[in-house]
């Protein structure tokens, strides 16, 4: 339980749920962000509701009463969050509810965003020697999937809404750095995989399987782009124009491999 207020005085209250209110989806985890650091968010409900009660004090709908004090507390349970509006005023709760409502709103769309826009990693075998073909050079690689994900025989593949988001990204192509286990096999891709919160683009390696060298992509967009409408459909076609490329330049090194051999008579 976490409770901010300007009085120890005992006051009539307004008690009610923040999961579902006015439509949004509120957890339990979300007390820390509501709170805020240093309780900044409860703060600035508190600041927000004087600043309101002070006009209506000072407009022709003016409550004849004593000064009130306000409290806020928060309780998280398994289904969300309840929130207790402390004062003795019942004016001074309603303009709290609404700077609440207005706060918890913000707040969770700012959660929205940066979920949408934080950085992504992808795994993908691939040899690391083979890196310089998917950058291209001067990054013009990385430029052509970043345009490739977006437009598909020069129709938009993704969400029409998610095209600006899109031209925001920042794709950044690095070797994995891990080696064959003690066994040769996999195991060590796979335990980084998990440790970095890192996702396998095409079929994941089980333990079992030989090693086979692998390469790392991060994916990120600029802080300010708006959120996406369908992240889903994006990293979809994120995985199947990358996977694609791969294909096309593991194919390319083969046939070169094999004109060489040819022409050595190997």
């Amino acid at each position: 339980m976490t409770s901010l207020t300007d009085t120890t005085s005992p006051m009539t209250s307004l008690t009610y749920e923040l999961n579902m209110r006015n439509d949004i989806v509120v957890n339990k985890e979300d007390i820390g962000l509501i709170i805020g650091k240093g309780a900044s968010s409860l703060k600035r409900v508190i600041s927000g509701s004087w600043k309101m009660y002070e006009r209506l004090q000072s407009s022709p709908n003016r409550v004849e009463e004593d000064k009130p004090k306000l409290r806020l507390v928060l309780k998280d349970h398994d289904e969300g969050i309840t929130v207790e509006i402390i004062s003795d005023s019942e004016n001074m709760r309603k303009l709290a509810q609404s700077n609440m409502d207005r706060t918890v709103s913000d707040l969770m769309k700012m959660k929205s965003k940066n979920i949408d826009l934080k950085t992504q990693h992808f795994v993908v075998e691939c040899e690391e020697r083979l890196l310089g073909k998917l950058i291209g050079k001067g990054g013009a690689g990385l430029k052509r999937l970043q345009n490739d994900i977006i437009y598909k025989d020069k129709k938009i593949a993704i969400n029409r809404s998610d095209v600006e988001t899109a031209k925001t990204a920042r794709i950044r192509v690095e070797n994995l750095n891990v080696g064959a286990d003690e066994e040769g096999k996999s195991g060590n891709i796979i335990k980084v995989v998990k440790m970095r919160d890192t996702t396998f683009l095409g079929w994941p390696p089980s333990p079992e399987d030989d090693f086979e060298p692998h390469i790392k992509l991060s994916l990120s967009f600029k802080r300010d782009a708006s959120s996406f409408v369908d992240k889903n459909s994006y990293i979809e076609r994120f995985s199947e124009v990358v996977m694609d490329r791969i294909s096309q330049i593991k194919q390319e090194d083969d046939t070169q491999l094999d004109e060489i051999n040819e022409c050595l008579g190997f």
